[in-house]
């Protein structure tokens, strides 16, 4: 069923705490929230952002392969809001099999969607108040005609969010998302990665989408990957749907596409000003990729953009021409899994860090990671 855990903040979380889920070591959780069903997964995904607007945070959780709302959606997913307030106690608890103890309930589209994938929290129609991103990576796209095409969901946030409400985001649904977005071809994964930041510098958080079997220009990658770039924005605030393949208008303003057939480009996404001109630069890890000249299966690569370069809408790119490029060092550890930044050498300069799970060398699959130290300068040099 899957649990969530809160465990508050305070002085009391000193050096050498230890607190036990289980109850088997006093304390344990403050706040507890209990899945609505065998198999639901509740924490498969998990946000934090004030989406009503009352200046406290709230718990967004998704429940990938929930079959809710009556069990009739075998792994449709379920997304839940939990409102939070100032007068939440420790020993708080609420089940979600009760369908009264979420305050925001948000049902997936279909059969093995997988609706609440990845989640993230910010204002992407510009009105400062944050809203909901959530995926299906396995939805079917308009009509159910692409199938795991893919689908991604904008749910706006505001006092319309009120305790006790119920949306749907399957087609036809009296109250579903305020946008979707639908991938381009059938098995394009649209949603398995998403990532909100500001890569144009205009104030505005922009959506970031990874479809990591996206088949590249006409088609002719398969599995290369691809990742979508939307400006927010007013685009998003007059929109109810759009759809990478361009069939509905607007397009996406920017395009990626991975260099090679089956990179997965897009499996992972990062954002941080790394050239430090203020304005946040695009990481993509492709673990499929095959390194410098295609010598190394799968050791796995992460593309750097930066800002400049990807800010202008009507902007198609294609990953063998990127900023710069980290390769996996040998054969099957996938770099670019996972990424990461942080100044972990203390000059106060951000490095880059690049997980290859299946790395180690002579211990196999133990994983490694490449930390490559900052400044990162673009080419030409300058900010």
């Amino acid at each position: 069923a899957g649990e969530i855990y809160v465990v508050f903040g305070g002085p009391h979380l000193a050096r050498g705490t230890i607190r036990d889920m289980a109850g088997l070591v006093a304390p344990g959780a403050d706040v507890v929230l209990f899945g609505p069903e065998p198999t639901a997964s509740l924490g498969s995904s998990l946000a934090v952002g004030d989406v009503n607007g009352d200046s406290v945070a709230d718990i967004i959780a998704g429940a990938a392969t929930s079959s809710q709302p009556r069990g009739d959606r075998l792994f449709a997913g379920t997304l839940y809001v939990i409102f939070g307030a100032r007068e939440w106690r420790s020993g708080l608890a609420r089940d979600l099999a009760d369908p009264a103890s979420a305050d925001v309930t948000i049902f997936g589209p279909g059969l093995l969607s997988f609706f609440g994938f990845q989640i993230a929290v910010g204002d992407v129609n510009g009105d400062g108040i944050p809203d909901i991103v959530t995926s299906a990576p396995l939805a079917d796209g308009p009509q159910n005609e692409r199938p795991e095409a893919g689908e991604v969901y904008v749910i706006f946030g505001g006092v319309h969010l009120v305790r006790g409400t119920v949306r749907d985001v399957a087609p036809g649904s009296a109250a579903g998302p305020d946008v979707v977005i639908f991938g381009a071809a059938a098995q394009d994964l649209l949603g398995y990665t998403l990532l909100l930041t500001d890569v144009t510098g205009d104030g505005l958080l922009d959506l970031i989408v990874g479809a990591l079997q996206a088949d590249g220009p006409e088609r002719k990658r398969p599995d290369a990957g691809e990742v979508y770039i939307f400006f927010g924005g007013g685009t998003f605030a007059a929109s109810t749907a759009r759809d990478v393949a361009g069939l509905v208008a607007p397009a996406p303003d920017v395009v990626l596409y991975g260099a090679e057939p089956f990179d997965e480009f897009g499996a992972a996404l990062a954002a941080v000003d790394l050239d430090g001109n203020g304005i946040a630069d695009l990481v993509v890890g492709a673990p499929g990729g095959d390194a410098k000249e295609n010598q190394k299966i799968d050791a796995g690569e992460a593309y750097v953009f930066f800002d400049r370069n990807i800010a202008r809408s009507g902007t198609a790119r294609d990953a063998g021409q990127p900023d710069f490029i980290v390769f996996g060092a040998n054969n099957g550890e996938r770099a670019g899994s996972f990424i990461a930044f942080g100044d972990v050498n203390g000059d106060g300069v951000l490095d880059l860090l690049v997980s290859a799970p299946e790395g180690g060398g002579v211990r196999l699959s133990a994983g490694s990671v490449y930390i490559v130290f900052g400044p990162f300068v673009p080419p030409g040099g300058g900010g």
